[in-house]
C-alpha cells in the first residue's frame, strides 16, 4: 500500500511517528526506526504487510527505495 507522508515527529530517541494519507484519503499512523532516516511531508512510503492490510508491516520503501524487508517467518 502506498501512502503519502503528512507529518513526522520524534516518538523516542530511536523512532519517528509518521502520519500519512492512504489512497482512499484515510489517515494512518505508524512508526519507523530513525536508523532508516527521516521521511519528509510529501514523501511516498510503500508499506508491505504480512498477509494484507491490517496485519503486521514486514517491509517499507521510501520514495521507491527499499528501507527494510523481513521474511514472513522472521515477522511471526
Amino acid at each position: 500500500m502506498e501512502v503519502t507522508v503528512q507529518k513526522v515527529k520524534s516518538m523516542s530517541e530511536t523512532k519517528w511517528s509518521i502520519t500519512a494519507e492512504d489512497p482512499t484519503g484515510g489517515i494512518m499512523h505508524f512508526g519507523l526506526e530513525k536508523k532508516y532516516g527521516k521521511p519528509e511531508a510529501g514523501d511516498e512510503i510503500t508499506l508491505h504487510f504480512l498477509r494484507g492490510i491490517g496485519t503486521k508491516v514486514i517491509g517499507m520503501d521510501l520514495n521507491g527505495k527499499c528501507l527494510y524487508r523481513k521474511t514472513a517467518s522472521a515477522a511471526s
